[in-house]
Protein backbone atom coordinates (compact mmCIF):
# COMPACT_ATOMS: atom_id res chain seq x y z
CA UNK A 1 0.00 0.00 0.00
CA UNK A 2 1.19 3.76 -1.51
CA UNK A 3 2.37 5.33 2.26
CA UNK A 4 0.71 8.86 0.48
CA UNK A 5 -2.81 7.85 -0.16
CA UNK A 6 -3.95 10.09 1.95
CA UNK A 7 -3.14 13.02 0.43
CA UNK A 8 -5.10 11.59 -2.74
CA UNK A 9 -7.93 12.17 -1.06
CA UNK A 10 -10.00 16.03 -2.01
CA UNK A 11 -10.57 17.16 1.51
CA UNK A 12 -8.78 19.34 4.06
CA UNK A 13 -5.62 18.28 5.79
CA UNK A 14 -7.29 17.41 8.66
CA UNK A 15 -9.29 14.97 7.03
CA UNK A 16 -6.51 13.51 5.10
CA UNK A 17 -4.71 13.20 8.81
CA UNK A 18 -7.89 11.38 9.77
CA UNK A 19 -8.08 9.19 6.93
CA UNK A 20 -3.80 8.36 7.27
CA UNK A 21 -4.92 7.22 11.04
CA UNK A 22 -7.35 5.02 9.75
CA UNK A 23 -4.70 3.28 6.98
CA UNK A 24 -2.26 2.93 9.94
CA UNK A 25 -2.70 -0.53 11.48
CA UNK A 26 -0.90 0.73 14.40
CA UNK A 27 -3.05 4.10 15.07
CA UNK A 28 -6.05 1.77 14.02
CA UNK A 29 -5.42 -0.43 17.33
CA UNK A 30 -5.23 2.93 19.09
CA UNK A 31 -9.58 4.28 18.87
CA UNK A 32 -8.49 7.00 21.24
CA UNK A 33 -5.85 8.92 18.63
CA UNK A 34 -8.63 8.24 16.08
CA UNK A 35 -11.22 10.12 17.61
CA UNK A 36 -8.98 12.32 18.56
CA UNK A 37 -8.56 13.80 14.67
CA UNK A 38 -12.00 12.65 14.55
CA UNK A 39 -13.28 15.80 16.82
CA UNK A 40 -10.28 17.42 15.07
CA UNK A 41 -11.82 17.57 11.93
CA UNK A 42 -15.18 18.32 13.14
CA UNK A 43 -14.35 21.38 14.62
CA UNK A 44 -12.67 22.61 11.32
CA UNK A 45 -15.47 21.93 9.64
CA UNK A 46 -17.43 23.82 12.03
CA UNK A 47 -14.83 26.66 12.34
CA UNK A 48 -13.96 26.85 8.36
CA UNK A 49 -17.35 25.85 6.67
CA UNK A 50 -19.74 28.31 8.58
CA UNK A 51 -19.38 31.88 7.44
CA UNK A 52 -20.07 34.30 9.49
CA UNK A 53 -23.71 34.87 8.71
CA UNK A 54 -24.62 31.28 9.56
CA UNK A 55 -22.72 31.78 13.02
CA UNK A 56 -24.22 34.89 13.54
CA UNK A 57 -27.25 32.64 13.14
CA UNK A 58 -26.69 29.98 14.95
CA UNK A 59 -25.69 32.85 18.36
CA UNK A 60 -29.83 34.52 17.12
CA UNK A 61 -31.43 30.70 17.38
CA UNK A 62 -29.69 30.33 20.64
CA UNK A 63 -30.96 33.15 22.46
CA UNK A 64 -34.05 33.45 21.01
CA UNK A 65 -35.07 30.09 20.10
CA UNK A 66 -38.78 30.50 18.57
CA UNK A 67 -40.48 28.35 16.38
CA UNK A 68 -42.04 31.05 14.02
CA UNK A 69 -38.74 32.90 14.25
CA UNK A 70 -36.62 29.83 12.45
CA UNK A 71 -38.66 30.07 9.56
CA UNK A 72 -37.60 33.63 8.80
CA UNK A 73 -34.38 33.37 9.81
CA UNK A 74 -33.49 30.51 7.75
CA UNK A 75 -35.71 31.92 4.54
CA UNK A 76 -33.54 34.78 4.49
CA UNK A 77 -30.25 33.18 4.66
CA UNK A 78 -28.87 31.72 1.31
CA UNK A 79 -26.28 28.58 2.33
CA UNK A 80 -22.34 29.40 0.84
CA UNK A 81 -20.99 25.75 0.90
CA UNK A 82 -22.72 22.18 0.63
CA UNK A 83 -22.35 21.42 5.03
CA UNK A 84 -23.92 25.03 5.31
CA UNK A 85 -26.98 23.68 2.86
CA UNK A 86 -27.42 20.40 4.86
CA UNK A 87 -27.06 22.06 8.06
CA UNK A 88 -30.30 24.70 7.13
CA UNK A 89 -32.17 21.62 5.58
CA UNK A 90 -31.43 20.18 9.00
CA UNK A 91 -32.14 23.36 10.75
CA UNK A 92 -35.70 23.52 9.23
CA UNK A 93 -37.32 20.45 11.74
CA UNK A 94 -35.04 22.12 15.03
CA UNK A 95 -36.55 23.63 17.69
CA UNK A 96 -34.92 24.87 21.04
CA UNK A 97 -31.28 25.23 21.69
CA UNK A 98 -30.96 21.41 21.87
CA UNK A 99 -33.04 21.18 18.44
CA UNK A 100 -30.38 23.38 17.29
CA UNK A 101 -27.32 21.10 18.58
CA UNK A 102 -28.95 18.13 16.70
CA UNK A 103 -28.99 19.54 13.34
CA UNK A 104 -25.51 20.62 13.29
CA UNK A 105 -24.58 17.03 14.52
CA UNK A 106 -27.11 15.56 12.12
CA UNK A 107 -25.15 18.11 9.20
CA UNK A 108 -21.40 16.67 10.78
CA UNK A 109 -22.43 12.66 10.06
CA UNK A 110 -23.91 13.93 6.58
CA UNK A 111 -20.81 15.31 5.69
CA UNK A 112 -18.19 12.76 7.65
CA UNK A 113 -20.23 10.16 5.03
CA UNK A 114 -19.19 12.24 1.89
CA UNK A 115 -15.55 12.41 3.55
CA UNK A 116 -16.23 8.34 3.83
CA UNK A 117 -17.25 7.92 0.21
CA UNK A 118 -14.10 9.92 -0.70
CA UNK A 119 -11.57 7.98 0.68
CA UNK A 120 -13.17 4.80 0.04
CA UNK A 121 -12.64 6.00 -3.70
CA UNK A 122 -8.95 6.61 -3.03
CA UNK A 123 -9.27 3.16 -0.97
CA UNK A 124 -10.17 1.17 -4.20
CA UNK A 125 -8.01 3.48 -6.36
CA UNK A 126 -5.14 2.42 -3.88
CA UNK A 127 -5.58 -0.97 -3.80
CA UNK A 128 -6.20 -1.10 -0.16
CA UNK A 129 -6.72 -4.92 1.15
CA UNK A 130 -7.64 -3.89 4.66
CA UNK A 131 -10.75 -1.38 3.19
CA UNK A 132 -13.20 -2.61 5.62
CA UNK A 133 -10.76 -2.46 8.95
CA UNK A 134 -10.16 1.42 7.74
CA UNK A 135 -13.55 1.93 7.21
CA UNK A 136 -14.73 0.36 10.61
CA UNK A 137 -12.43 2.35 12.61
CA UNK A 138 -13.05 5.56 11.22
CA UNK A 139 -16.72 4.47 11.42
CA UNK A 140 -16.18 3.95 14.94
CA UNK A 141 -14.50 7.00 15.82
CA UNK A 142 -17.63 9.06 14.65
CA UNK A 143 -19.47 8.52 17.61
CA UNK A 144 -22.25 10.31 19.42
CA UNK A 145 -19.50 11.59 22.15
CA UNK A 146 -17.45 12.93 19.31
CA UNK A 147 -19.83 15.04 17.75
CA UNK A 148 -21.22 16.32 20.82
CA UNK A 149 -17.68 17.25 22.03
CA UNK A 150 -16.95 19.15 18.62
CA UNK A 151 -20.10 20.49 18.50
CA UNK A 152 -20.10 21.54 22.47
CA UNK A 153 -16.56 22.90 21.62
CA UNK A 154 -17.68 24.93 18.60
CA UNK A 155 -20.62 26.16 20.16
CA UNK A 156 -18.96 26.90 23.56
CA UNK A 157 -15.79 27.67 22.28
CA UNK A 158 -13.90 25.73 24.49
CA UNK A 159 -10.82 23.83 23.30
CA UNK A 160 -10.89 20.45 22.99
CA UNK A 161 -8.96 18.07 24.69
CA UNK A 162 -6.67 14.89 23.63
CA UNK A 163 -8.29 11.45 25.08
CA UNK A 164 -5.21 9.55 23.75
CA UNK A 165 -1.68 9.35 25.46
CA UNK A 166 1.02 11.30 23.16
CA UNK A 167 3.57 9.18 22.03
CA UNK A 168 6.52 9.29 23.86
CA UNK A 169 9.25 8.58 21.27
CA UNK A 170 11.88 7.91 24.06
CA UNK A 171 9.77 4.74 25.17
CA UNK A 172 9.08 3.27 21.66
CA UNK A 173 12.64 3.78 21.12
CA UNK A 174 14.78 3.02 24.32
CA UNK A 175 11.92 1.19 26.81
CA UNK A 176 13.04 1.83 30.25
CA UNK A 177 12.54 -1.91 30.97
CA UNK A 178 16.33 -2.78 30.72
CA UNK A 179 15.65 -6.67 30.42
CA UNK A 180 13.55 -5.40 27.48
CA UNK A 181 16.71 -4.01 25.76
CA UNK A 182 18.73 -7.29 26.77
CA UNK A 183 16.66 -9.97 25.29
CA UNK A 184 16.94 -7.68 22.01
CA UNK A 185 20.38 -8.59 21.58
Amino acid sequence: MRDDLHKTAKCAPVWQELFRLGLNGADRANPKRLEDATAKALKRELNVELSAAMKSLLRKLETQPSLLEIGELIAGFEPSTPFEAAFRTELRTATGPEGYADALNRALVQQHAAYMREFDCRMVEGRVFERADVEKAIAAALNDATVREACEAFLGSTKLEPKAEPLNLDEVLAPADKTQKEQGR
